[in-house]
């Protein structure tokens, strides 16, 4: 079974900002720590990654150590989405040897990922950590 069987088709890794992207992540962005550019950049080196929903999207990047970062986050009704978006990218091969996953965002994605570890809040984000499996 692929990383796509697994998460199903209304999620799919891009290296493309599309229109529908940039919407969604507009409001994470403007909120500082992150530009286009950077977000442009990392993505055309192949450092990162955006995972397109139906009504939102999130950019991943892998740090040196081996943890998948959620950096950005945004959409609509997210309840209906989360839980496939984080199938997809925990079963992606390019994260077969990611030690963690940690979320970098708003207190309130503690409630839709309650399985996660609270790791405490840094630079006004709240941090949640996942250790792979």
């Amino acid at each position: 079974m692929g990383w796509h069987d697994v998460a199903g088709p209304l999620v799919a890794p891009t290296l493309v900002l599309s229109p529908a992207v940039r919407g969604w992540l507009a409001p994470a962005v403007a909120k500082g720590g992150h530009s286009w550019e950077e977000i442009e950049a990392k993505l055309a080196a192949g450092h990162a990654c955006v995972w397109e929903g139906s009504a939102g999207a999130v950019f991943t990047q892998v740090d040196e150590d081996g943890v998948c970062d959620v950096v950005l986050g945004g959409g609509s009704g997210a309840k209906a989405w989360v839980a496939d978006m984080e199938r997809a990218i925990r079963a992606h091969p390019a994260h077969r040897d990611v030690c963690m996953y940690r979320i970098w965002g708003r207190k309130g994605w503690r409630r839709l990922f309650p399985h996660w570890r609270f790791a405490g809040v840094e630079g006004g984000l709240t941090v949640l950590e996942l250790d792979a499996a």
